[in-house]
This record gives C-alpha cells, sequence and structure tokens, in this order.
C-alpha cells in the first residue's frame, strides 16, 4: 500500500481556502493517507469546517491561535502518534495536483538520506510560473536566496539541493522529527521551517525540491489580515533566527552588517526608523504585546 503520509492542513479564519485545498487533496493519486485539518482559534470557521469536510477528515482544534509552528504541531503530534512513516505539511491557501504526492514519496523513498523534501511551488494565477523551488541562505546577513522564482517551469532543474524548501509544502520523515524535533515555536510566523529545515541539514539529512511535482500556491492570506503583522515579523524573526543558528563568526558578521543597516536608516531613510525597533525586538527577544497581544512565542 505505500508508506502512510498524514498531510496537516492549518486552518485560521480561511475556511473556504481550506474547504478548496481539501478537495483537491481529495483527488490526489496516493492511497495510504489521512488528512488532518487544524482549527488554530478561527473566529467563526469551526461550523463551517464541520459541516463543509467530509467525514473521514480529521479535524482538531489548537484551542488558541498558536501560529504556524504551534499550530501545525498540534496536527504533526497527533500524525506521530497514530502512525504516520511521513507528515506533510501542507498550507491551507494551497491546491495540489494529484500526483503530488506519489512523486515526493517515492523520491523520498528512493533517497532515504533525505529529510525533507518538497514540490515546486507555483503561481495559483499563473500556474506554470514558480513562487519557489526552494532557498540557499547566507546567515551572516540573515537573508534567502529564493531559486527560480518567476522562472517557467520547464525552466528549472528536476532535483535541487537548498538550504530550505519552502513552508507551504514539506513532507517530513518520522525519524527526522524524532530527532530534530517538531517545527520551532519560537517565531510565531517567518522564518520556523527555515530553522526546522536547517536543523535537519545540521542533522546530516539532505533538503531537497523535486520540480516535477507541483502545488499552486495563492499567497499568504491569513497574515494580510493583520496590518503590519508581516512586516514586524519577517524584520524581527530575521534576528532570531542568525541568534539561534548562526555560528559565532556568523552572528558577528551580522551584528556588524545590522548596525550599518540601521544607521543608514536613521540617516537616509527615517520614515522607515519603526524597522529599527522591530530589529531590536529580535535582539532583545521582545513582543510587541500592545500592538499584537495574540502572539505567542516560547523562548
Amino acid at each position: 500500500m505505500g508508506k502512510s503520509v498524514h498531510i496537516v492542513v492549518l486552518n485560521y479564519n480561511g475556511y473556504e481556502d481550506t474547504i478548496a485545498c481539501v478537495d483537491s487533496l481529495m483527488k490526489i493519486q496516493y492511497e495510504n493517507f489521512k488528512i488532518i485539518v487544524v482549527d488554530n482559534a478561527s473566529a467563526n470557521d469551526l461550523s463551517a469546517l464541520q459541516q463543509n469536510l467530509p467525514s473521514e477528515i480529521i479535524l482538531l482544534q489548537s484551542g488558541k491561535n498558536l501560529g504556524y509552528a504551534g499550530g501545525n504541531n498540534v496536527g504533526i503530534r497527533w500524525a506521530l502518534e497514530n502512525g504516520a512513516d511521513y507528515v506533510c505539511v501542507l498550507n491551507n491557501d494551497t491546491e495540489v495536483d494529484p500526483g503530488f504526492l506519489k512523486q515526493l514519496v517515492d523520491f523520498a523513498e528512493a533517497n532515504p538520506d533525505y529529510g525533507m523534501v518538497g514540490p515546486a511551488i507555483l503561481e495559483f494565477d499563473e500556474p506554470e510560473i514558480v513562487q519557489t523551488t526552494g532557498a540557499k541562505i547566507n546567515i551572516s546577513k540573515g537573508a534567502d536566496l529564493p531559486l527560480n522564482q518567476g522562472k517557467h517551469i520547464d525552466e528549472v532543474e528536476k532535483v535541487i539541493s537548498c538550504d530550505y524548501i519552502g513552508g507551504a509544502c514539506m513532507l517530513v520523515r518520522k525519524e527526522v522529527m524524532v530527532k530534530i524535533g517538531l517545527i520551532p515555536e519560537n517565531y510565531f510566523l517567518f522564518y520556523e521551517e527555515t530553522e526546522w529545515c536547517c536543523r535537519a541539514k545540521q542533522a546530516g539529512y539532505g533538503v531537497y525540491c523535486l520540480t516535477s511535482a507541483h502545488i499552486y500556491h495563492k499567497g499568504s492570506s491569513s497574515i494580510n489580515k493583520v496590518k503590519g503583522l508581516s512586516k514586524y515579523l519577517l524584520y524581527r524573526n530575521r534576528v532570531v533566527f542568525v541568534k539561534r543558528n548562526g555560528t559565532f563568526s556568523e552572528k558577528v558578521k551580522f551584528f556588524v552588517y545590522l548596525g550599518l543597516k540601521m544607521v543608514q536608516t536613521l540617516v537616509f531613510d527615517f520614515s522607515n526608523r519603526e524597522e529599527i525597533k522591530y530589529y531590536l525586538h529580535g535582539v532583545f527577544n521582545i513582543i510587541d504585546k500592545k500592538k499584537y497581544p495574540f502572539i505567542i512565542i516560547n523562548q
């Protein structure tokens, strides 16, 4: 029958996207899979999910908004406790090609030292254009270099070794999660999947994108509902990521770079001075609870 795969889909105030995502999953060409939908304390979505999801879907509730990592980890824990050989973390604002999961599982099974694999993530409205096939990381600048963004899918290599694969879809071996833990809950949103991939590589596993497998991503619909949250967490968590994952020399280079960047902002781009506060919140592990009281982070 093939390895057991549990697909975890996190919902937060986006039940229409979630239902469309699940509808596409019901058509995949793979036998041994379960779908777990985790509702991350949405305002009004639970009844709609209960009424519209097929009866075989496992619907869990987080109890409160735990962010990307915490919400997905609710589903991952259930999967690992209930016989999953692999967990596929999938954004709710995606739809999938019917063959994507079989391709990913076959690829992983043929390469047992590959711990995390992902598909090519394509633009939903332009399904032949690449959104991401993973990225390379420059920790000294806290920056990532997306691979093949904007290219036609026919132009890219079939197999790509990368530092991390897009968090919109990740297939992860059970043994990897047992060894390195679940998704780090130190970010709420952004950079948690990057650190997870880094941990896998540090543990000796490969991280790869198989570009013949496709999913279609609409974009970050839930984060955009909170004004300013996206920018705040991207800047703050960039610093947190380097602090947690960089070597001593990488951290020194990064903080020299960050200091120069903040001076440049003060002198030449003063209208964006709030960026300095966001960076400093990362330096000192601060959360703006006045503005974003709902953010939950495990320090």
